[in-house]
């Protein structure tokens, strides 16, 4: 899914160093609790609701079992609190198992919140949480060390253990990943341009191309982003008095990045918008970003370019500010309607100052049989 905001990379955890907390010797719990499985997220709302009593709440699917840990002198008021959600009988019921630990969920999570303000020599915190499945606090560092595997020992005891985990990167348009969105830098030998949008067999996402202009990489060419290649381009129109599109085989989403060149957030592409004279639109370049003050004043040209080459098929935007900058061809045209984010085109020129935007109509670089797909 791709919301407003794109999704976070969690890092593989690697390396847990330190051994897991000791149970608390207790007597055996009561009669085995069961939850039906409608009402398991009572119990999972009321352990975190009482950190003092409880040490954390995990399930296992597979054997459909809710864990539910109680703090040490606790499995009194653990069994009571549970038992009003948990009885002997329930139909298609899960097994509640009630644990006890070393630490309750509030020690912990007070441990946490001095790990953020911790700052051993040298060392790097790329994440800290609650481990309710051992008990303790789990604490990421770039580089693990024996040095500071002694200083959390020395300041935190048994309840932290540190691994090595890389920092997390927010996706953006200089660093996205696959599934890949449109509104990306891409490039290839040297060359950077955008990408535009997506589009498909109707019903079949398998097919899904990403569209950028023909001009900007050769046929069969790898494409990148951030060193990462995200697919081959596949079919390129380059002709004298033709149009100016390629498409990009790959893994694609469709999701559009806007704003600046160094936007981390987009929309869903909800569609497409007819070009006509008069209708406003955002371009939506890797390079210059979205700037929504381009009108079309006309449209179906034929438009003679510095390299010689003649394209037809083109709208024009007209603005009073700069809209399209080096390294925006490929990148989308859009706009707003009641159904959200609409599709209008790829740029594929510019006038020298960038205050005209010369693009082609969705329809027009749409194979036919094909649509943009939208999510």
């Amino acid at each position: 899914m791709r919301s407003l905001f794109r999704r976070y990379i969690v890092t593989a955890l690697v390396g847990i160093v330190g051994a897991a907390a000791s149970a608390v010797p207790a007597g055996a719990a009561p009669s085995p609790l069961v939850v039906d499985q409608a009402r398991a997220d009572e119990l999972v709302s009321l352990a975190g609701a009482d950190l003092a009593t409880f040490g954390g709440v995990s399930v296992d699917e597979a054997r459909s079992v809710l864990t539910i840990r109680y703090a040490p002198g606790r499995l009194a008021a653990a069994h009571s609190k549970v038992g009003s959600s948990a009885a002997g009988q329930a139909r298609r019921g899960w097994r509640v198992d009630l644990v006890p630990v070393s630490h309750s969920l509030a020690e912990l999570d007070a441990v946490r919140q001095r790990v953020g303000q911790w700052r051993p020599g040298g060392a790097s915190l790329s994440e800290w949480y609650v481990d309710v499945t051992h008990n303790r606090v789990a604490v990421g560092v770039t580089e693990l060390s024996p040095r500071l595997v002694a200083a959390a020992r020395a300041e935190f005891g048994d309840r932290v253990a540190l691994h090595e985990a890389a920092r997390a990167t927010r996706a953006s348009r200089t660093a996205d990943w696959k599934p890949w969105a449109a509104g990306i830098r891409i490039t290839s030998g040297g060359t950077a341009c955008t990408g535009g949008f997506f589009v498909e067999v109707p019903g079949t996402p398998a097919t899904r191309r990403m569209v950028t202009s023909g001009h900007c990489f050769a046929n069969t060419a790898v494409v990148s982003n951030n060193g990462v290649a995200i697919g081959t381009v596949t079919g390129r129109t380059l002709t004298d008095n033709g149009k100016d599109v390629e498409y990009v085989m790959g893994t694609f989403t469709p999701w559009t990045y806007k704003g600046p060149s160094t936007s981390d957030y987009g929309d869903t592409i909800r569609g497409t918008k007819a070009s006509v004279v008069g209708q406003t639109f955002c371009t939506n370049g890797a390079f210059g970003g979205e700037v929504c003050s381009g009108t079309v004043d006309a449209t179906n040209l034929c438009v003679l370019m510095t390299d010689g080459i003649t394209t037809c098929s083109l709208d024009r935007l007209v603005s009073g500010a700069v809209m399209t900058r080096l390294g925006d061809s490929g990148g989308n045209v859009f706009t707003y309607d009641a159904a959200g984010l609409k599709i209008g085109g790829m740029i594929v020129a510019m006038s020298p100052g960038g205050t005209t935007t010369y693009f082609h109509p969705a329809a027009a670089v749409t194979p036919m049989g094909w649509r943009v797909s939208v999510g």
